[in-house]
């Protein structure tokens, strides 16, 4: 396998996913205005009507962009392109379009008709199913310093809450315009510059690269029309399908300690959440941590009912902020995260 392989890889998937969202997120734009599927940005004073579910984009993108990579490589790959000298290449490109599927399609339900606080985590383990029915994952992560760890009974418990955490914790972030775009972002070139450290031949990363190709295309593009002022909701089948994605990237790329890292404010948001709430409740059950004030700041509540959310955090430490500033705030904590996650790696290396 030469060695900018991989690379092409990745310049491909970013370029289809990349257009195919452009095109196809107005087209979904459009049809919730139709439909009347829209929100309330309550972030904002003039509260606009946002259309919703626009992670039917996010979808689409990632799903066609790898299926069209896919399907006429998944024997052998064309002439130019001997990529597969791994042998488990097709069936994890395979399970991560079955698992991303099931996300998506329990996100499009949950934008529907809300589930309970408890069934959507639930159901989220039904999405790690085939990575365990096709035996797709290896009970041998990589951490720094120690190594290749062999937990295998254990492993298989963790699989079943690869997709069910991390798209979990996306979603209980994405509450302003372009948070969850632009920390993906972030958080996926932290990890390619990472995968690169651990193996800088570039070796048995086409699956990674496919992945991340796809991933890092579609974010870009809906980051176009996500950002502030939103002209779309991502919706719950945005965010579930993203941070399902990640946790598909984690466990089949083999990269689990490098993804857990750059996840840290996502993952540490929704610890937060769930330990002051004590337990597993709907966002929309729940009282709003912040509120808007008159001159569109936005401050903590006063209520010790509501979460402890790390946007709560960040305005309690910081006081006031407006929307938009309270988002890079989330990027810089994304870079610094990023930032570990590319320490971790270099750690890694050297064992």
């Amino acid at each position: 396998m030469t060695n900018n392989v991989p690379f092409e890889v990745f310049t491909i998937q970013f370029v289809i996913s990349f257009i195919i969202v452009l095109i196809t997120t107005p087209i979904v734009m459009k049809i919730m205005k139709k439909r009347k599927i829209i929100g309330i940005d309550v972030h904002k004073l003039s509260r606009p009507e946002v259309p919703e579910m626009g992670g039917i984009a996010v979808f689409i993108g990632i799903f066609v962009s790898v299926l069209v990579y896919f399907i006429p490589n998944m024997s052998s790959l064309t002439e130019g392109y001997d990529l597969i000298k791994d042998s488990t290449f097709d069936i994890r490109v395979v399970v991560f379009l079955i698992s991303v599927t099931i996300a998506f399609l329990i996100g499009i339900y949950d934008d529907l008709k809300p589930f309970n606080a408890a069934a959507k985590p639930v159901l989220l383990i039904l999405a790690s199913i085939p990575i365990l029915v096709m035996d797709a994952y290896s009970p041998t992560p990589v951490l720094p310093i120690i190594g290749p760890t062999r937990l295998t009974y254990f492993y298989v418990i963790l699989v079943l809450f690869v997709v069910s955490i991390p798209a979990n914790s996306v979603n209980m972030l994405d509450v302003f315009n372009g948070s969850t775009s632009s920390t993906g972002i972030i958080l996926l070139i932290s990890v390619i510059i990472s995968v690169i450290i651990v193996d800088p031949e570039v070796e048995h990363l086409s699956f990674i690269f496919l992945i991340i190709g796809s991933l890092l295309g579609t974010l870009m593009a809906f980051h176009i029309f996500s950002r502030y002022p939103a002209k779309i909701f991502g919706g719950d089948s945005g965010s579930l399908t993203i941070g399902a994605a990640y946790g598909l990237l984690a466990c089949l790329g083999q990269i689990e300690f490098i993804v857990v890292i750059a996840l840290l404010p996502q993952i540490q948001n929704s610890f937060s959440i769930l330990a002051s709430v004590k337990g597993l409740r709907e966002r929309r059950q729940m009282s709003r941590p912040t509120k808007l004030r008159e001159d569109g700041l936005l401050e903590t509540t006063d209520g010790h009912e509501a979460p402890v959310t790390l946007t709560r955090l960040i305005l309690g430490a910081l006081g006031p902020l407006s929307e938009k500033n309270i988002v890079r705030i989330f990027g810089f904590l994304s870079i610094l995260s990023g930032i570990l996650a590319i320490l971790s790696a270099f750690l890694i290396r050297v064992i």
